[in-house]
Order: structure tokens, then C-alpha cells, then sequence
């Protein structure tokens, strides 16, 4: 339903995806992968998008040079908007 534009993403997570630097390589898998959309690459480097993570873990499970792990936070709220409906 949120790739349709239906419905938002609303959840309460305690954990942040978090880029080790040093040790990404730029390969673009946790973007890839990322269910949330929330990963870009900048200059051969994830960047995560804190508004959007909602602490999966997908990102770290896929990532090759185990570059990307989550952190713990304290709980927080994370609603993500729907994409706009797309009309023809």
C-alpha cells in the first residue's frame, strides 16, 4: 500500500542504520536493498537519511564490507508519507 501511495509508514524504532566510512567501498547495496528508500550514495559513501530509517537492518544484513550497522537509540517515531499517486 505505501508503494501505491495508499497508506504512510508509521512506526516506533529503537535502532539507526549507521555508515563506518572508513569501511564503505560505495557499492550501492544497502541502497539497493533498503526497503524505506532511505540510502543514497554521495561521494562513494552511503549516506542515510535519519527521518526515513526505520532501523531494519536490511541495509547491514546485505551490506559486503559489513560497512553498515545499526545503532541503538532511544524509541522514536518514524511516519514516512506516502508517494504521490501517480495519474495518467
Amino acid at each position: 500500500m505505501y508503494y501505491r501511495g495508499a497508506a504512510p509508514i508509521h512506526t516506533v524504532s529503537s535502532y539507526l542504520a549507521n555508515v563506518d566510512e572508513e569501511l564503505c567501498i560505495g557499492c550501492g547495496t544497502c541502497a539497493e536493498k533498503c526497503p524505506m528508500e532511505t540510502i543514497e550514495l554521495e561521494d562513494s559513501i552511503a549516506i542515510v537519511n535519519e527521518d526515513r530509517c526505520i532501523g531494519c537492518g536490511v541495509c547491514a544484513h546485505h551490506c559486503p564490507e559489513e560497512a553498515m550497522h545499526l545503532k541503538r537509540i532511544g524509541p522514536r517515531h518514524v511516519l514516512i508519507p506516502p508517494k504521490r499517486i501517480e495519474t495518467e
